[in-house]
């Protein structure tokens, strides 16, 4: 059974969210705005073909927090079909289980930070995945596109927003330290890491 998706205008925002934190927050409510989407959706890798599992905690946790902070927003939800999934997270897997879930007449834009367009041409299938979906590239001012292929055009739209420089590594880095990363992460997701312990030292 589908969602209905009726022309819905969706962006689609996947991350390990490793915490989640304002600037994962304020990127998405920008591309909400600025590209006149319907919803985002945040989808919570379980495992990122490009990364590390060094530092990353159990997945339902990063599912509870990510719950947590977008509780507030009726235009914000959370999908976790790559948890469910498990195994490594290919993009072009998780738009063909969207296209199913949310019918063939949603509209999806697939949003990403300008600095993994450089690397886009070595994920799978990227050109299957420009087939299905508008990329929406966060940038700051004066950002110029890198040289794509010319099927690509018409396919991307950047996002001309200022961007919160803030790095989940940082922020672990803080709380192993003992700091308090408070007004950088909601505080319902720091109330969730410190009664749980989260990110006090390393996860191997």
């Amino acid at each position: 059974m589908t969602k209905a998706g009726l022309g819905r205008r969706i962006g689609l925002f996947g991350g390990s969210f490793n915490p989640v934190h304002h600037g994962h927050l304020s990127l998405a409510e920008s591309a909400r705005q600025l590209l006149h989407l319907d919803e985002i959706v945040f989808i919570p890798t379980h495992q990122n073909p490009f990364k590390s599992r060094e530092d990353l905690i159990p997945s339902r946790d990063r599912l509870a927090m990510l719950r947590l902070a977008i509780a507030d927003n009726p235009h914000f939800s959370v999908n976790p079909l790559e948890i469910e999934r498990a195994g490594t997270s290919y993009t072009v897997d998780t738009l063909r289980a969207l296209r199913e879930e949310y019918g063939p007449d949603a509209d999806f834009c697939f949003l990403m930070g300008a600095d993994n367009l450089k690397d886009f041409p070595r994920w799978r299938e990227p050109d299957t995945i420009v087939e299905m979906v508008r990329l929406g590239i966060f940038a700051r001012p004066g950002y110029r596109l890198p040289e794509l292929p010319a099927a690509y055009a018409g396919r991307i739209e950047v996002i001309p927003t200022i961007l919160i420089d803030l790095s989940a590594t940082a922020l672990r880095g803080f709380l192993r330290k003992g700091l308090s990363p408070r007004y950088l992460i909601p505080d319902s997701v720091l109330s969730f890491i410190e009664d749980k312990g989260l990110y006090r030292e390393a996860v191997g």
